[in-house]
């Protein structure tokens, strides 16, 4: 969403063939001013103040294109690396396992541990063998934090160790 006050289109004027990078589209009544080519050069060139922040704006937007992208694309690599997985370890023949352990200290202090665990399933009775093919840990002491805080803690070291487990199993 762009604040009132705010252009958009530039990036056109300066690429090859005139290509956009984005669309736009009104999602209440607005007022949309718009400028030739032309004279968005002759207001470029004539007012260094303004071109450089037009060139501030398009560097700015064309970085945030390149972060949005490469997170797409990692996105991407985790749901074929997850298939990947799938298919040598397959949910019938194994099953992840997770635990958090910790909490806050009398003296404030935030302690986690997240351990993950990629356990096989007997044949008949589909429970876990305490044969761990693969295990992750992740830890943190973390000062000064309140419950909220220290339950974001144990989440976040709960999916590094997930991640540390997958990784380590596709790698192999």
């Amino acid at each position: 969403m762009l604040p009132p006050g705010r252009m958009f289109g530039e990036i056109a004027f300066f690429s090859p063939d005139r290509l956009r990078t984005a669309k736009a589209r009104c999602t209440s009544a607005c007022t949309v001013l718009s400028i030739d080519e032309t004279s968005f050069k002759q207001l470029f060139f004539e007012n260094p103040d303004l071109g450089f922040e037009i060139d501030r704006l398009i560097a700015g937007r064309l970085t945030e294109d390149v972060h949005r992208m490469e997170g797409e694309l990692e996105s991407r690599r985790d749901w074929r690396r997850s298939c990947m997985l799938w298919k040598v370890y397959s949910p019938k023949k194994y099953v992840f396992i997770s635990q958090v352990e910790g909490g806050i200290t009398p003296s404030g202090i935030c302690a986690i541990t997240a351990r993950v665990m990629l356990m096989p399933l007997t044949p008949t009775a589909k429970a876990g063998l305490f044969r761990p093919r693969q295990v992750a840990t992740a830890f943190d002491a973390v000062p000064s934090s309140t419950a909220a805080q220290c339950k974001a803690t144990a989440a976040e070291k709960l999916k590094k160790a997930t991640t540390a487990a997958v990784s380590s199993l596709i790698k192999s």
